[in-house]
């Protein structure tokens, strides 16, 4: 199935991109597809915390709402990263 990558700030530059059709297995989780972006893109280790979030300031939506890790993502479903953005 192909999700859609929405990604903003360093993840833009090292995905190559701020909009990207993915492909992920059918009933992939949002822990499972996050794990291979990372890797794909080389956008670094992800921190989960014991109950299964993310740890740190990195934000992850499915189509514009926060999901729990173990969403079973859909065909055309929009996963956004939003890393910190430092300003000054």
């Amino acid at each position: 199935m192909r999700v859609i990558l929405r990604f903003v700030g360093s993840f833009a530059r090292k995905a190559g991109g701020n909009k990207i059709e993915f492909e992920l297995l059918t009933s992939t989780t949002l822990l499972e597809a996050i794990k291979q972006i990372f890797k794909t893109y080389k956008l670094g280790d992800v921190q989960i915390n014991e109950n299964g979030s993310i740890a740190g300031p990195l934000r992850i939506y499915v189509n514009g709402r926060i999901a729990s890790m173990n969403t079973p993502l859909k065909e055309g479903d929009e996963i956004s990263f939003l890393p910190p953005i430092a300003g000054g």
